[in-house]
């Protein structure tokens, strides 16, 4: 059951829980804090992962895809886009 979607608090709550997988994420060396050359942005649930090393992005991909996921959903490779 849970909180409706459409609550106002829903993204609250939801920045709330992806906020302590980022920081997981930087504890485990996956994020970077500043890393030269490449950020990531993320609103909710949405990432945008902008890099210039080819291999931090599919780590990064590869941590999202896993079971492991330091964010505790499910990656939706059908959403996902790069070039």
């Amino acid at each position: 059951h849970g909180i409706p979607q459409g609550l106002s608090i829903s993204p609250f709550l939801c920045g709330l829980h992806m906020a302590a997988g980022d920081q997981a994420a930087m504890r485990s060396g996956l994020l970077p804090p500043n890393e030269k050359g490449g950020f990531l942005l993320r609103l909710v649930d949405d990432f945008l992962l902008a890099s210039w090393d080819k291999e931090r992005v599919e780590r990064f991909l590869a941590v999202l895809a896993s079971p492991e996921n330091p964010y505790g959903g499910e990656f939706n490779a059908g959403k996902c886009a790069a070039n």
